[in-house]
């Protein structure tokens, strides 16, 4: 999966040079991330396609991270000075703590669905999406919402401070000719 979506990458960078540059993302589980050859994998996708590694965002779930940090934190080092972002998928569903936060070395956070869903009204969990905004402001990351599906949802998510989405709202999974089509006919892509 990592080499196929570092030749697509490449194709779109080379098909669709005058748009801004896009960023795909590839899960890591667990197991990966604990495996020591991992570093050596990625920057042989990156290679045999030409992607550019700056490009690349690997993301780890926070269940992923519980166990050994250190670990972790080496593997995503070793990750990282490859020049490929790291984030963690699914923040907010209750395995990480501001102690891992500021030792691994992470480019954005993924905030789970559910407080994407709950967002949508003025009470519940919205007001600690707000909290993660600051947090993801404080350790200077880029902060994703994640399953946005309404125009409500967003229009509440950019109230509390989120800049950057992602979800049904906007398009849903497709093979990469669908997303080819809509880099060709839409220009907000």
């Amino acid at each position: 999966m990592l080499q196929e979506n570092c030749l697509q990458a490449a194709r779109w960078a080379r098909e669709f040079p005058d748009r801004a540059p896009l960023t795909t993302a590839v899960n890591l589980s667990a197991r990966q991330l604990g495996r020591s050859d991992l570093p050596e994998m990625v920057e042989d996708a990156l290679k045999h396609s030409g992607a550019d590694p700056s490009r690349l965002l690997l993301e780890i779930t926070e269940s992923a991270l519980i166990g050994d940090a250190e670990a972790a934190a080496s593997s995503m080092d070793s990750l990282r000075s490859l020049g490929v972002a790291l984030g963690i998928d699914d923040f907010g569903t209750g395995y990480a703590s501001l102690t891992y936060l500021k030792k691994l070395p992470v480019d954005v956070l993924k905030v789970h669905g559910s407080f994407v869903r709950d967002s949508s009204t003025t009470t519940g969990t919205g007001p600690s999406s707000g909290r993660v905004i600051e947090l993801g402001d404080n350790l200077k990351l880029k902060v994703v919402a994640e399953g946005v599906e309404t125009p409500k949802q967003l229009t509440r998510l950019r109230s509390l401070g989120f800049n950057l989405a992602q979800g049904f709202y906007f398009a849903r999974p497709q093979p990469a000719e669908g997303i080819s089509r809509l880099l060709e006919i839409d220009p907000r892509w």
